[in-house]
């Protein structure tokens, strides 16, 4: 079975108008693209339609006689590419709704189809330790993305974990087949597990996120949806709302002092979810094993990026190195500086 797109027809092609007779309906041009994108991926797209069924109360001889005429001149005036039309679907009436698990809405659908990213593979790359609570619904919540995003593979990486991760992603791979398991028997660090990762991928766009459903990348992208259309950026990156004072303070010290060895303004690049062209990273054998790799994966990308606003909700379950003692954070502010001074 081929792939397809069951688009329906009034106010998602035509524009919600009830003034104007269905013969002179205005097209909705932003859907209009997204089908004709869609056909350029080899997805064809069938017309299904309550048109009439109100009307003519579920009379399908007089609905294929009187409207499908109608429709199919519309259709054809409007260089709608198409393989079927198919008349007679249920009416739900003003206050029904049609529900489906495959639904898309018309905004998700203009997007996937000819946003910015319609044409691109997009590997998810997250790497795991000890995070065998957040597996399940880890996965649940990655693949509300595929609304939005045309998604290669999800490439799950276990960095040496020591609970039960490993099996619950063995698990979650047989179920899905664009999981990309990759395992490692030893950390090798937050660094050395992207990197991992990287190498593993064969999409030119990357997305970061991490394992503690701290940062949902859907809600990422579906809020920022029309500043990404705006601005056609293929490379973003998060500015992180709801942290602590703390927190944000710490950032905020660290990126004065990045500022300065640097000599140019340091924005927030420890966040999560990255989105970026793999191209721009380089060699990756010279990326850091540890956290610094944000900030060269952020310096790679220089300032071809747009910053959007994210909300970072509380880590579901885990460790966190980075907010655990204060002797960590020291040593982790450390490495930074470190890192700076001698790749400046």
């Amino acid at each position: 079975m081929k792939d397809k797109l069951i688009v329906d027809l009034d106010n998602t092609i035509t524009i919600d108008s009830s003034s104007l007779e269905y013969a002179t309906k205005d097209l909705n041009a932003e859907v209009a693209l997204a089908i004709k994108n869609a056909a350029k991926l080899k997805i064809e797209t069938t017309i299904f339609s309550s048109r009439n069924m109100k009307t003519f109360n579920g009379d399908l001889k007089k609905i294929e006689s009187v409207t499908r005429p109608i429709a199919e001149n519309w259709l054809r005036e409007k260089q709608i590419k198409y393989s079927e039309l198919i008349l007679g679907k249920p009416w739900c009436g003003k206050e029904g709704w049609y529900v489906d698990d495959k639904n898309l809405n018309i905004e998700e659908f203009i997007f996937k189809y000819s946003g910015p990213f319609w044409k691109k593979k997009i590997d998810l790359i997250i790497p795991l330790f000890n995070e065998e609570e957040n597996i399940a619904n880890l996965h649940i919540q990655n693949k509300r993305i595929e609304r939005l995003l045309n998604i290669n593979n999800y490439i799950y990486v276990d960095n040496g974990s020591k609970d039960n991760t490993r099996e619950r992603l063995n698990t979650l791979a047989e179920k899905d087949a664009k999981i990309k398991l990759v395992l490692l028997d030893n950390n090798m660090g937050y660094g050395g597990g992207i990197k991992a990762g990287l190498k593993s991928s064969t999409a030119e766009i990357i997305s970061l996120n991490h394992a503690d459903l701290q940062f949902d990348l859907y809600n990422f992208i579906y809020l920022n949806m029309e500043k990404i259309k705006d601005h056609h950026f293929l490379n973003i990156l998060p500015q992180r709302l709801n942290r602590k004072l703390f927190e944000r303070t710490n950032t905020f010290l660290l990126r004065i002092i990045l500022s300065s060895i640097f000599r140019k303004l340091i924005l927030d690049f420890n966040g999560q979810p990255k989105i970026f062209e793999k191209s721009l990273v380089g060699s990756l054998d010279e990326l850091p094993d540890n956290f610094c790799i944000d900030l060269a994966i952020y310096l790679k990308i220089n300032k071809n990026f747009i910053n959007l606003p994210v909300i970072q909700n509380e880590r579901n379950a885990g460790e966190s190195t980075w907010s655990g003692s204060i002797n960590k954070r020291i040593l982790i502010f450390c490495q930074y500086i470190l890192w700076a001074l001698k790749n400046k």
